[in-house]
């Protein structure tokens, strides 16, 4: 009985990750794809052409450098330490444009008569 549950389950999880989405045109010519898609590719960046951000603290400044000499016996002995200072995370950049240009092909897209629909194999 175990093995049985086992077995639906394993399947169950194989026919769920057969599935993506793809774009298709119900009525027309589906071999225009990759005009349209480049229409409509040109068509958003020139509408919502990218624009970067940067996001994220400046560098920190140079940690201290500190040096302490002493004597040991006969000699002097100076040892220089470099304190750490905070995490900084690195900047990032992002595309502020990014999420129009999407919309504006997938409405261009739309309007040559595909749909973006799932597939299940």
């Amino acid at each position: 009985m175990l093995s049985s549950k086992v077995i639906l389950l394993g399947a169950v999880l194989m026919l769920a990750g057969c599935a993506h989405y793809e774009w298709m045109k119900p009525a027309g010519d589906p071999s225009t794809f990759g005009v349209d898609s480049y229409n409509c590719k040109q068509s958003s960046m020139g509408s919502a052409p990218p624009v970067f951000q940067t996001y994220g603290a400046m560098p920190p400044p140079r940690p201290p450098v500190h040096t302490r000499c002493f004597n040991d016996g006969y000699r002097e002995v100076c040892k220089t330490v470099v304190e750490g200072g905070p995490y900084v995370p690195p900047p990032r950049t992002v595309d502020l444009n990014a999420a129009n240009r999407e919309d504006m092909y997938q409405a261009c897209m739309g309007a040559q008569g595909w749909v973006y629909q799932r597939v299940d194999e």
